[in-house]
């Protein structure tokens, strides 16, 4: 494999974060490697978790969207590692 051939999956906890979801996700979006999975778990409010379902819908087969009711950072990555489908996790 090529450094250009791996998969990867972009890891993004957001507890409360619905001001920095769209910008965040809209920068990963422009970027010219296109082979990577973005994983937004969302927690907190519901208005962060619909933004992340808003996007996925806009970008399907680009974003996942994982729900925590717990707001502690590690815990929300470990939902995320669930959903990992790259070679490489950011």
């Amino acid at each position: 494999m090529t450094e250009f051939e791996y998969k990867l999956s972009l890891l993004i906890p957001g507890w409360n974060a619905e001001q920095y979801i769209e910008n965040c996700v809209s920068s990963l979006l422009e970027n010219d490697y296109t082979n990577f999975e973005i994983i937004l778990i969302t927690g907190g409010s519901d208005s962060s978790y619909n933004i992340s379902i808003k996007l996925q819908e806009r970008f399907p087969g680009k974003i996942k969207v994982a729900k925590q009711e717990i707001p502690h950072k590690n815990i929300a990555l470990n939902i995320g590692l669930k959903q990992v489908e790259g070679e490489i996790i950011i």
